[in-house]
């Protein structure tokens, strides 16, 4: 399978991250059939801005019957409810992957459901805004962003090794036509949804208004930085160039007591 191969997409939540991916594909590559699956009020609306060509609710099986790609764009608990129906009814074909902010809870899960055909692969796009909703979805949403890719055979960030599985070589490629910036994490590195790691690592687009420093592991996540730990810094609120000009001319500095 290569990218080209990849021509029916069915969309899990086409809410802002999933009718974003939903217009990118419409917009930078061709030949693909898309569908959502979602609340019939959120599909009226997807179909009505065009994101969608297909509209599913209720059951989920006959929305993954047929799909090359299943996009997981839904809340982490719905996401969890659901992977073992996915994993059951999603084709042997199929790349399975998520866009949920939090990770080892998700990989954990579909490690016990998957068993290879489908394929399950963790991501999280670092690219968001400040609203929610189809309404708000844009084609641009990932363009220059990072987005992490989990997996227990990850390459090294500086490597130029390909997965082995020609269905990951294919979402990489369809990640890159849409502009954004894939990088890999193995699952011991990936944030974790532990109440301690939780409040510690967020998205760098989450990073607002708070007292953060960089972690060399974890491109595009910022570390929360307790009092008095050196180096912090303050990143921007709303605009992303002023979040980039914070890391890029921040200096070493020590948070105000509490």
């Amino acid at each position: 399978m290569s990218a080209h191969l990849i021509q029916r997409v069915t969309i899990l939540g086409t809410g802002l991250i999933g009718g974003s991916f939903a217009l990118a594909l419409k917009k930078y590559t061709t030949d693909i059939r898309i569908a959502g699956w979602d609340r019939a009020e959120t599909l009226s609306e997807a179909r009505a801005m065009q994101v969608i060509d297909d509209a599913h609710h209720g059951d989920l099986a006959p929305a993954l019957r047929g799909a090359d790609l299943v996009y997981v764009a839904l809340p982490i608990g719905t996401t969890l409810d659901l992977l073992p129906d996915i994993a059951r009814y999603a084709p042997g074909h199929a790349l399975v992957t998520d866009a949920c902010s939090t990770k080892l809870r998700i990989v954990q899960s579909a490690a016990e459901h998957f068993s290879g055909t489908p394929f399950f692969l963790g991501g999280h796009p670092m690219a968001g805004k400040e609203v929610s909703g189809v309404a708000n979805a844009d084609a641009d949403l990932f363009r220059g962003h990072t987005y992490a890719l989990i997996s227990d055979s990850a390459p090294k960030p500086d490597s130029e090794e390909s997965p082995r599985d020609p269905r990951i070589s294919a979402f990489v490629k369809i990640l890159e036509k849409i502009g954004a910036r894939p990088f890999w994490l193995e699952p011991r590195l990936a944030p974790s949804t532990t109440r301690r790691h939780r409040a510690r690592f967020v998205p760098l687009r989450s990073a607002r208004r708070k007292w953060f420093t960089r972690d060399s592991r974890w491109p595009g996540f910022a570390r929360f930085a307790p009092p008095r730990r050196q180096p912090v810094f303050h990143v921007a609120r709303h605009h992303s160039h002023q979040q980039r000009n914070a890391f890029r001319g921040a200096r070493s500095v020590r948070a105000p007591p509490r």
